[in-house]
């Protein structure tokens, strides 16, 4: 395999589809106007600096490419010593289609934005995004994968550092300035002291569905207003590196009440008080390498995970919520195909069932070392019911090659037991850019424990093939063998001792300005996927997709989807419904629609009915978003699914219901409230946050969490009301050294 793989390089290279070696990019860098005279962060740009600047030269993305600005936007981008400022007057003809609803840091809504992207590496492949609403709420995303959906995860949203900004609304418009330390940045600074990064900018109108940007970038890949290989080469001259440290110290205090099952079949209500203090430590080893350093870790304020409802026999995927785990998690992508990786950090201080298990501590190192992209992380957690103590540990590296949007890499990972358990995974990986606008990456992984052993067995494959467009012509092709002894430990799998091939053609069409729709798609999908040792078809799976959208935002996708599945075990969906063994052809038909995000109350509703297996399956799901006023807002989720099975005289049918309420005083003081029933799990689950944000690295966290067991009463009527009820009050506060 790994010869294969060398004579695949070397016709590649031989052929010109890959440059022998690197490529610099023959861009000249737009020089960003430097300031002598201070800068008043209060939204309203009016100092001489601003007035000396002209506005970057914006233009429509959407509705339509090039097309005519319905409203006037003048962008600005300056610096010091210190910082990197810009500004917006972004004008409105008419002030009442004015969106201005959100008030919660990091809460991305339906608001109107200015965003301002930085390819602080100029690596064309991960940015650092800063955005700012009219209410002056302020949002800050990592993108990676050149914000590519297709290779693995390109958002992470719960990353946060320090900067500041303020907006002001006026009979006219909203006006906007940010300002950004360079030390709160990680980039490279060459020999003549001079620092080169990508820029974007955009400014989004929810109304009109109407994106402003630069530099201008032709909607034909999917999310154009975010890749940063498209961003404009910028340089910043004579900047001096500042290396702060960081100190988050952390108080926590709380009650917690639990009901325990006794020995005479009921319960016991054991209540403790808790009370812990903890924190964290950032300091910039160098302008592009952070040490992060943590003490009993803690994420008491992190939001409940969404319930739900498994229908088939593999695990449920839980996003990543808790910040320690969100700076710079690209780099530790490693991305094995069908929502698995190598490493999860989700694995760390959390057991199987999501319950938390507490940690002692530990660090991570990330940011760039030469030319290398590197990313370390150790932790260790104390023992647990359910788990001994244990240490975790990954490191991963990545660097270009050939050209910019090619790169080659590995991974290590492992995790260690106090009671001798061991568990290793390591791997590689390349990515290559063959053409403009075709990629190809090949990965391997790798794993070892004290029971499976290692060997080929252990290990997992996979290589893809892909062309990502909107507009023309698009394909993948995605091949995928995992070994019947892979067991990563520190990541998460699906499935194992399996081949997979799953392949997708599609055509994309840009109808132009005349047209009221924005864009129309369609593809053909399929997934075979064979079991290793029977070497049998396990799934044959085809889905012919067509999809719409239109320049007010509406939009929508209708689908048809046939099945073939040889399944090799029982799936369980309750104690009287479950799919046996057997060999099984089902079809399904599904639509979903969704409003513009310029309503203020607007929503998502799908419907996907066919067979299932040998029965019936209907599942409907409805999310209407609604804002009352431009400090309460309501958001719920409903999905049903309802599945029979009539030659075996069985039903399975779930109920899954979220209701969030919001309420925003100001940026500082917000509360929220997440209540969810799931009617498989027969609980009622509440989540209240209450979070007072003195300043950025200062707050103070009340949160509060119940489960109520919807069983109790005549059913079991010796259940308690609550199984669990804790009440926790945190305070943070960032020293600055």
């Amino acid at each position: 395999m790994i010869q294969g793989f060398s004579m695949l390089i070397l016709f590649l290279i031989a052929t010109g589809l890959i440059p022998a070696k690197a490529q610099s990019t023959e861009e000249t860098p737009m020089t960003i106007s430097r300031i002598a005279t201070p800068i008043e962060i209060d939204g309203i740009s009016n100092e001489p600096a601003w007035l000396s600047i002209e506005p970057l030269p914006v233009s429509m993305l959407y509705p339509t490419f090039g097309g005519d600005m319905t409203e006037r936007t003048e962008i600005r981008i300056a610096y010091d010593d210190d910082y990197i400022y810009a500004s917006i007057r972004a004008y409105h003809s008419n002030p009442e289609n004015l969106r201005a609803n959100t008030f919660v840091r990091d809460r991305w809504g339906e608001d109107e934005e200015f965003t301002l992207i930085l390819d602080t590496f100029y690596d064309r492949e991960n940015a650092m995004m800063f955005m700012v609403n009219p209410t002056g709420n302020r949002i800050d995303f990592l993108i990676f994968n050149n914000a590519e959906p297709n290779q693995g995860t390109y958002l992470n949203r719960d990353w946060n550092t320090f900067w500041d900004a303020e907006a002001v609304i006026t009979e006219d418009g909203w006006f906007a300035e940010m300002r950004i330390p360079f030390s709160s940045l990680q980039f490279n600074v060459n020999e003549q002291g001079d620092v080169i990064m990508g820029l974007k900018v955009y400014r989004w109108i929810p109304s009109k569905y109407e994106n402003h940007h630069f530099p201008a970038t032709p909607p034909r890949f999917r999310n154009p207003y975010l890749k940063p290989s498209t961003a404009q080469k910028i340089q910043f001259s004579r900047i001096e590196n500042e290396r702060p440290l960081y100190i988050t110290p952390f108080l926590l205090g709380g009650f917690e009440q639990e009901s325990v099952r006794n020995q005479q079949s009921g319960f016991n209500r054991k209540n403790k008080l808790n009370g812990e203090i903890g924190g964290d430590i950032k300091y910039s080893l160098t302008s592009d390498l952070t040490l992060d350093l943590t003490v009993n870790t803690d994420f008491a304020q992190v939001e409940a995970d969404n319930e739900q409802v498994n229908l088939t026999r593999f695990p449920l995927f839980f996003p990543e919520k808790r910040q320690f785990f969100q700076e710079r998690s690209g780099i530790f992508e490693f991305d094995t195909g069908e929502q698995t990786s190598l490493f999860f950090s989700r694995r760390v201080g959390l057991d199987q069932q999501g319950t938390p298990v507490p940690i002692i501590g530990g660090g991570r190192l990330t940011g760039r070392a030469g030319e290398w992209d590197i990313g370390l992380l150790n932790m260790q957690t104390v023992s647990s019911p359910n788990l001994p103590s244990e240490n975790f540990g990954v490191f991963r590296f990545r660097r270009g090659m050939f050209n910019e949007d090619s790169f080659m890499g590995g991974i290590y990972t492992h995790r260690l037991g106090a009671n001798g358990d061991i568990n290793i995974g390591y791997g590689a990986d390349t990515g290559l850019q063959i053409t403009l606008n075709d990629y190809l990456i090949f990965r391997w992984a790798q794993t070892y424990d004290n029971q499976e052993g290692w060997g080929l067995n252990s290990g997992r494959f996979r290589t893809r093939l892909e062309r990502s467009r909107l507009e023309g012509f698009g394909y993948y092709i995605d091949g995928i063998w995992s070994g019947e002894n892979y067991t990563p430990d520190l990541g998460f799998i699906t499935a194992r001792n399996f081949t997979q091939f799953t392949t997708e053609v599609s055509n994309g069409w840009l109808p132009g300005e005349s047209s009221r729709l924005r864009s129309l798609r369609a593809l053909i999908w399929n997934q075979s996927r064979f079991r290793n040792d029977e070497q049998i078809a396990e799934l044959i799976s085809t889905s012919a997709v067509f999809l719409y959208e239109f320049k007010s935002g509406n939009g929508g996708v209708i689908w048809q989807n046939v099945t073939v599945e040889d399944l090799p075990e029982p799936i369980i969906l309750s104690d009287r419904a479950k799919v046996p063994i057997g060999r099984y052809t089902f079809y399904t038909f599904g639509l979903n629609v969704n409003t513009t995000p310029g309503y203020l109350l607007r929503g998502f509703v799908s419907l996907e009915a066919g067979t299932f297996y040998d029965g019936n399956k209907i599942t409907i799901n409805i999310r209407p978003t609604w804002n009352v006023t431009d400090r309460l807002e309501f958001g719920s989720r409903y999905t049903l699914n309802e599945i029979r099975f009539p030659g075996r005289d069985q039903s399975f049918t779930s109920h899954v219901f979220q209701l969030r309420s919001l309420y925003s005083l100001n940026t500082h003081f917000s509360v929220q409230k997440f209540l969810q029933f799931n009617s498989t799990r027969k609980v009622i689950l509440s989540n209240v946050r209450l979070r007072y944000n003195f300043a950025e690295g200062n707050d103070l966290w009340l949160v509060y969490n119940d489960g109520f067991n919807t069983n109790r009463g005549r059913f079991e009527p010796q259940l308690p009301l609550s199984n669990v009820r804790t009440v926790m009050l945190k305070y943070t506060y960032t020293f600055k050294v």
